[in-house]
């Protein structure tokens, strides 16, 4: 995210390759996927920003070397992100605690909270061990999302879904990949994350 600390290491990354061939009259595919990271609220615009990316080969139109899950300021999917909308709206003075101007004299400004400040609640939270029942340090989530990226019929996609830690390996995220499906019946297919 501009303006925020960018830090040189991952950690705890782990990922996911699957390779699979598309139908004939396929134009493309989409999934539905959920990020979860105690790096929310507090460490917003820090160095500790835990992503999770969709890696493509062949590379379709409009991913970004290769990831095809980003928002519409074509940053990676994390905190920083305009999608991460699930948590206790009553911690709204804990968006970008850790966020110190001082200590990274390049930086702008900390970042001012979303407005509305998570208005999906925390009730998907609930069970994940995210909720702040199970530890002290409640955590947030997007919303479920939709990825899409267009495919060549009858040809081979290679899907990487990884996700890691940045800068630490203390506080960690996790995401659910679901509902993968084929687009068929013509029309465009174009690389984008959307609120299904």
């Amino acid at each position: 995210m501009p303006g925020c600390p960018v830090a040189g290491t991952i950690h705890d990354d782990i990922a996911l390759e699957v390779k699979l061939r598309s139908p004939t009259n396929a134009t493309g595919y989409h999934f539905n996927f959920k990020f979860y990271s105690y790096d929310f609220p507090d460490y917003v615009c820090t160095k500790y920003n835990d992503q999770f990316v969709a890696l493509v080969r062949p590379l379709p139109a409009g991913s970004i070397n290769g990831n095809i899950s980003f928002d519409s300021g074509n940053y990676p999917v994390g905190v920083h992100i305009a999608f991460f909308d699930v948590g206790d709206p009553q911690g709204i003075g804990n968006y970008a605690k850790s966020c110190v101007k001082a200590n990274n004299p390049g930086m702008a400004a900390c970042p001012q909270a979303p407005s509305p400040y998570c208005p999906s609640g925390k009730a998907d939270l609930m069970g994940t061990y995210m909720d702040g029942t199970t530890n002290t340090f409640p955590a947030g989530a997007t919303s479920w999302l939709q990825t899409s990226a267009p495919v060549t019929g009858g040809g081979d996609v290679t899907i990487r879904f990884a996700i890691w830690d940045t800068g630490d390996h203390n506080f960690d995220s996790s995401v659910l990949v679901d509902a993968f499906q084929w687009i068929t019946g013509g029309g465009t297919v174009k690389v984008e994350t959307i609120k299904p």
